[in-house]
């Protein structure tokens, strides 16, 4: 994870399988954090050699409060999904 504005999280290495808004904006993942007001999912990330069980996705998730991206942020960085 990174910051790049105070209400917006990078996050890389999604696995394709969660990689899409809707299922980003779920309780489970991102939508516990506050209210998202925006969703990009970048999923033409794959790993050297274009091996595609290790494919994978980043997504810029804007939240609209400050303090719920600090919260994501915390929560998240250094966590690893599996597939």
């Amino acid at each position: 994870m990174r910051v790049i504005r105070r209400n917006l999280v990078y996050a890389v290495g999604l696995p394709p399988n969660i990689s899409t808004e809707e299922q980003l904006r779920k309780p489970e993942y991102f939508g516990q954090y506050g209210k998202i007001a925006k969703i990009v999912i970048n999923r033409s990330q794959t790993t050297s050699g274009g091996d595609a069980r290790r494919a994978s996705a980043s997504a810029y998730v804007t939240l609209v409060h400050k303090e719920d991206t600090l919260a994501c942020i915390l929560a998240l960085d250094g966590m690893y999904l599996s597939s």
